[in-house]
């Protein structure tokens, strides 16, 4: 019988954390400056509820569309995080 192997995520199991929310506690401006997209996007995963088939995104389309413009327009209002 094969041994099963444990992979971690890079980074160990700390690393777990979306990369925007790591990137947020660490940012100059301090801890809570992204805060916005953040929640969007969590909302939006507990829209999903884990499920990215193609038809629960065509489903859920107009919040995908609407996530994407809000973090859009957010990232668009910060230029100077992105230079």
């Amino acid at each position: 019988m094969a041994k099963r192997i444990r992979i971690e995520p890079e980074g160990g199991p700390r690393a777990r954390r979306p990369r925007l929310r790591r990137r947020d506690e660490a940012d100059p401006k301090g801890p809570g400056h992204s805060q916005e997209p953040l929640e969007l996007t969590s909302k939006l995963r507990k829209t999903l509820r884990d499920d990215t088939s193609t038809p629960n995104l065509e489903k859920h389309r107009p919040e995908l569309i609407g996530t994407r413009d809000k973090i859009n327009l957010w990232m668009q209002d910060h230029p100077d995080d992105y230079n």
